[in-house]
């Protein structure tokens, strides 16, 4: 019985290695998940941002405004 009890028990050099694999598995998947945070935290600023330009082009009159401006200007010249 304890011939087959040492037979399934890893020697202590491969425990130690399983072990440090483990701990550097962890440490990955934690790097991981604050990338994830980082990447969804940029998006979300990214989106703002978005959102903002939108706004500042419908105040400015859409994304042809300035050619709509300068073709009033053209055809109704003020005397």
């Amino acid at each position: 019985m304890e011939l087959k009890d040492a037979a399934l028990a890893p020697p202590p050099n491969v425990q130690a290695e399983i072990t440090k694999l483990q701990d550097t598995a962890d440490l990955y998947t934690r790097k991981i998940e604050i990338e994830r945070r980082r990447v969804e935290d940029l998006d979300h600023h990214l989106q703002l941002s978005d959102l903002k330009i939108l706004e500042q082009r419908r105040a400015m009159g859409g994304i042809h405004a300035a050619k709509e401006n300068s073709h009033q200007v053209r055809t109704n010249p003020k005397s």
